[in-house]
């Protein structure tokens, strides 16, 4: 049975949030109906800035850029602020003029920018002794209401004498602030600090998180760019953001670098001594699909001075329907693999790393996982899944005993469960 609540509490307290009540027949004022609105704006916020935390998540990228002139486009991008306020452009935005903004707001003696603080406008004089104006262009939230309509007339009054704002527009605006502090300026976590945290937690239980802030207005904002002249020269980095990775991002990455390492498989095999020792093959991979200099590689069987070790025929009463493979001078079924890998399977893995990635997502039933089979596709020279597809299968299925039909499997595992043999994958 469910504990029932109690009359009476241990303690009540209320905070800042209040949400409008409706009930038939009220008579519902604009205020009612803007503080809906507001309050869940304000709920959002709350979760944007407490759970979810702050920063660039994406874009805001530099194109066009000019610095002779100090003219660039601002590509569209999203963010958030430390108050958890929403910074989101769409299209790209074109700054110019920039040297000329940077020296009349972070300059000596200028006047363009309200730097109050003694101590600001002392560094900034310092700097500009030593020939270096610098600044970081910032992303603010920004508000325009449009649309006027008449009201209600007010006694005889005509309606065109009351027109008032009906939609309120959000965007961004950018700035120049000529320092940075507190949040945007913070300690560097330490990897050793946090796993402590995360990992120990003492029979007390794990100490709670300090609750933070909101950061006044005029702080409440993004670090697009860090831009400075020196000697006259403009130059325009993205240092000083603060990145805020989306959740998908973190999830891929937990999965391919945070899981547990499967330790290796131990087996038994006989090898049996070559005149000339497999040579190492390099594989060369890239993101984008490049047109192939040489024609598509298959390989080629050369002839071995003994029997490879990883062949094992039963004996047969009557011929193989088969043409027989003559003995090999080398187990190495190819030397070169050509730059393009089906198109986008990227930063190869040996068999070990794609088991433990099998393994960590679930994937230890699937025929790519076979040790048998992974044994001896690596005595021939396949010793990673991204050889497998670029090879014959048909030759490999007559140089190792592996039936075809499994070949094929295990090429469609490769191909269907791509963070098995690849990079990130967004």
């Amino acid at each position: 049975m469910a504990n029932a609540i109690k009359m009476n509490p241990l303690a009540t307290s209320v905070n800042d949030v209040v949400t409008p009540l409706y009930f038939d027949r009220q008579i519902v004022r604009a205020e009612d109906l803007t503080l809906d609105r507001v309050s869940h704006d304000a709920e959002l916020e709350r979760m944007r800035r407490l759970m979810h935390g702050w920063g660039i998540v994406a874009g805001f990228t530099f194109l066009n850029v000019d610095l002779e002139s100090g003219k660039f486009k601002l590509g569209k991008g999203y963010g958030i602020t430390p108050n958890g306020n929403e910074i989101y452009l769409t299209e790209a935005l074109e700054i110019a003029d920039l040297s000329a903004r940077l020296s009349g707001c972070c300059g000596p003696g200028s006047a363009t920018c309200d730097i109050v603080d003694l101590e600001e406008r002392a560094a900034i004089d310092a700097r500009a002794r030593d020939g270096i104006i610098e600044g970081w262009i910032v992303a603010r939230p920004y508000f325009t209401d449009s649309e006027l309509r008449p009201g209600v007339p007010v006694g005889c009054a005509h309606p065109a004498n009351s027109l008032l704002p009906s939609r309120r527009c959000e965007g961004a605006r950018f700035d120049i602030v000529c320092s940075l502090k507190y949040p945007h300026i913070q300690d560097e976590k330490s990897c050793e600090v946090l796993t402590e945290w995360m990992c120990k937690v003492p029979d007390e239980g794990r100490q709670p998180l300090p609750m933070p802030d909101t950061v006044a207005p005029e702080d409440d904002y993004l670090v697009v760019a860090k831009v400075a002249l020196t000697d006259g020269v403009l130059s325009l980095t993205y240092r000083d953001r603060r990145m805020r990775l989306p959740v998908s991002i973190l999830q891929d990455w937990m999965t391919a670098c945070m899981c547990a390492v499967k330790p290796a498989p131990t087996t038994t095999t006989t090898s049996l001594p070559t005149t000339t020792p497999a040579p190492t093959t390099t594989l060369s991979l890239t993101t984008t699909r490049r047109p192939r200099t040489t024609p598509d590689i298959g390989f080629t069987l050369q002839p071995f001075t003994t029997p490879p070790p990883f062949v094992t025929i039963q004996p047969f009463t009557t011929p193989p329907p088969f043409v027989t493979i003559g003995p090999f001078t080398t187990p190495q079924i190819f030397t070169t693999v050509g730059p393009d890998i089906e198109g986008s399977l990227v930063n190869p893995v040996d068999w070990q790393v794609l088991n433990n990635r099998a393994v960590a997502n679930g994937l230890t039933d699937v025929e790519v996982t076979s040790l048998d089979n992974q044994t001896k596709l690596t005595a021939v020279g396949i010793d990673n899944p991204a050889k497998l597809m670029v090879v014959d299968l048909g030759e490999v299925s007559a140089a190792t005993g592996i039936e075809r039909t499994k070949l094929e499997t295990m090429k469609a595992d490769i191909k269907t469960n791509r963070f098995l043999v690849g990079g990130l994958q967004l």
